[in-house]
């Protein structure tokens, strides 16, 4: 119950989980969560070496920004909004529903790579993908 926050340094791998509340993540080594993951508010990583969220469903945003390392975000479905903002490591994207919100990619270098994805608009480095 409620939300959980994984720390500078740490790492998260978990498979068929179920988070009441936001899934935060701040410089953190390793964030690892697939299966049939569901989170009850929003996702947000930011500032860590390596995510992978896979097959999550989430009532809220995801946001993901400076990361450092390779981040994987596919088959994830949303309720709000999806930002990618300033990576370095190199951003995937596929196959990320998100209905009503839009998907926002800016300043990532290099940009995002991915298909599949929808949401009701596609911004920035977002628009091909």
């Amino acid at each position: 119950n409620g939300s959980v926050e994984v720390g500078a340094n740490a790492s998260l791998v978990a498979q068929d989980v179920n988070i009441t509340g936001n899934l935060l993540s701040d410089s953190a080594a390793l964030l690892d969560i697939g299966g049939a993951s569901r989170v009850g508010g929003s996702i947000q990583v930011q500032r860590g070496a390596a995510a992978s969220i896979v097959g999550v469903t989430s009532t809220g945003s995801m946001q993901i920004t400076a990361m450092t390392g390779p981040v994987t975000a596919s088959g994830n479905r949303l309720g709000g909004n999806i930002q990618i903002l300033a990576n370095r490591g190199g951003v995937t994207l596929n196959n990320n529903v998100t209905p009503g919100g839009v998907m926002q990619c800016k300043d990532n270098l290099p940009a995002p790579t991915g298909s599949g994805n929808v949401a009701s608009q596609k911004q920035d480095q977002c628009v091909g993908l």
